[in-house]
């Protein structure tokens, strides 16, 4: 079980520097993009001119997520809390 929590906190790290990492590099790549004042889905908007790039990022961080999310699952059956929603993080 120990295992599986590893691998939670591991792919939750992976998820997490993936995001950011994404975000600041489609304002790298594309200079008209403003942390500011646009929103995060405009940097794989149809529009977007590294699409292809950034698209690739965030699979990577939502196969991280997904994970993290099956880790986690596997951590909680048979210890009695519950499994879903919030209260999961006790």
């Amino acid at each position: 079980m120990a295992r599986r929590s590893v691998v939670a906190g591991m792919a939750g790290l992976a998820a997490v520097i993936l995001y950011m990492g994404a975000v600041v590099l489609g304002g790298i790549l594309d200079p008209t993009y403003s942390h500011v004042s646009d929103s995060v889905s405009e940097l794989t908007s149809p529009r977007a001119p590294n699409r292809a790039v950034l698209g690739t990022v965030f699979t990577a961080y939502n196969l991280a997520l997904a994970v993290m999310a099956v880790a986690l699952l596997r951590t909680s059956r048979g210890t009695g809390r519950p499994r879903l929603g919030s209260s999961s993080c006790w």
